[in-house]
């Protein structure tokens, strides 16, 4: 790799939670994403790891989940009419 950032908390002195790592090409950061992403560190946390162009698609995700519209009701029959057979023919 060519160089590594890792922001720290001035206050706190502690790491934010996350680094940014340059490599010298293409397929050597592919190489790491793909050996490294879902890495369990514990186990309630896992390591995460995306390419630097993913990064606008993750900081556009809204802060505030909004409830997606439920879809509009289709009547679907009777779906229990098989229950209904009087010689219990499936």
């Amino acid at each position: 790799y060519s160089g590594t950032y890792m922001p720290f908390d001035e206050g706190s002195q502690l790491t934010k939670g996350f680094a940014f790592i340059e490599f010298e090409d293409a397929k050597t950061a592919g190489s790491a994403v793909e050996q490294t992403d879902g890495h369990k560190l514990d186990k309630q946390h896992i390591f995460r790891v995306w390419k630097f162009s993913e990064v606008d698609r993750i900081l556009g995700v809204p802060d505030v989940y909004e409830t997606p519209p439920a879809p509009e009701y289709k009547e679907r029959g009777n779906l229990r009419e098989w229950l209904l057979d009087n010689k219990a023919r499936d």
